[in-house]
């Protein structure tokens, strides 16, 4: 197993947070690991791939944290690498345990379930430490609205069950007839808009945006389709 992929994997799905906001590329990464974890057989590879995966995402989702330790540089800034590193290597160990723990469904079943179960309990044990949520990569994106419905623990694993669903239709060669079934929505939305009075279109316009602005699907199914393996990890020991 390679060790970088999982670390830069995991950068490139925290750039969704502030500064950077680029949750369509957080979106992309997670398509990514779900494409990738499936080389890893082993359990016990599954729960490390995951744990550098949580590294490298937490690494540059917790990057404030060295803040405090700059008002008094000359005595205190050498601490700033190892309060990242550390905190990052604890919020990672969530991810990486419950991972192993669901591992025996499947390396993707472990990234999901695993990952979305440990950010749960992340932001409880121990008081908890609910920064840097996989739903908070989210807020500025057209899913963001979903928050009021699911909450950040719900919007977290909607958007991987997502994911696994987009990856599926790939693979089984059924996303032409779901992108069909798309554009028929999207035909009927804009006929229901029409037929409706001005005042009461705003009605519609979430989920007319979930329908027709969900991270242009069709084009990263097509990037999907050219990379995603043909099988799943069949036995994982």
């Amino acid at each position: 197993m390679g060790y970088l992929r999982p670390i830069i994997l995991g950068a490139l799905l925290a750039v969704g947070h502030a500064p950077f906001n680029l949750w369509f590329l957080s979106f992309s990464a997670i398509c990514l690991c779900f494409l990738d974890i499936v080389k890893q057989r082993k359990r016990s590879d599954i729960a490390l791939y995951v744990m550098l995966l949580g590294m490298g995402y937490f690494i540059l989702t917790l990057n404030w944290i060295a803040e405090p330790f700059f008002v008094d540089f000359r005595s205190h800034a050498w601490i700033a690498p190892f309060a990242i590193f550390f905190i990052s290597v604890t919020m990672a160990f969530f991810w990486c345990a419950f991972s192993y723990i669901f591992a025996p469904f499947g390396a993707r079943w472990a990234l999901l379930i695993g990952i979305a179960t440990a950010e749960y309990f992340r932001s409880f044990v121990l008081t908890g430490f609910p920064w840097g949520t996989i739903a908070s990569l989210f807020v500025n994106s057209p899913l963001g609205q979903l928050l009021a419905i699911f909450g950040p623990f719900g919007l977290g694993l909607f958007v991987f069950v997502l994911v696994m669903y987009l990856i599926f239709l790939v693979e089984t060669k059924k996303f032409s007839s779901a992108v069909g079934g798309t554009s028929s929505a999207n035909s009927i939305s804009s006929s229901v808009r029409a037929s409706l009075p001005l005042e009461e279109t705003s009605d519609i316009s979430f989920s007319e945006g979930i329908i027709s602005h969900s991270f242009g699907t069709k084009y990263l199914a097509t990037i999907i389709a050219r990379i995603a393996p043909r099988k799943d990890a069949k036995n994982v020991r």
